[in-house]
């Protein structure tokens, strides 16, 4: 009679003792981000009344919060950041005839201001 090693069996226990002691590693340090009231950028918002005229772009979040902006730039930059108060609904930029207009390209966009 001949004895068989299965070896197949150890295999796969290694690769997932490997692989949670690997999850367990990456979920370290892992949660929510640090709780507090949410500012934004400073120097970056406009504290012009929305019908001013030096408004020239606005972020609309899905709390109801508006952010309005006296740069395109700054706006972007918001836009960009890893920190925002919620999810974005809208950008729009003005117009030189004063319209608002929506901040994406292509002729899918369909954001209602």
């Amino acid at each position: 009679m001949r004895f068989t090693r299965k070896y197949r069996t150890a295999g796969r226990l290694a690769v997932a003792l490997a692989v949670a002691a690997g999850t367990g590693w990456m979920w370290q340090g892992y949660g929510p981000a640090a709780s507090g009231p949410w500012t934004p950028p400073s120097g970056a918002r406009c504290e012009a009344p929305a019908a001013a005229p030096d408004i020239v772009g606005q972020i609309r979040y899905d709390s109801g919060l508006v952010l309005r902006y006296c740069s395109v730039g700054a706006m972007l930059a918001q836009l960009g950041a890893l920190e925002q108060p919620g999810l974005v609904r809208a950008a729009a930029v003005r117009a030189a005839d004063g319209r608002w207009l929506p901040a994406c390209t292509g002729h899918d966009c369909a954001v209602a201001l």
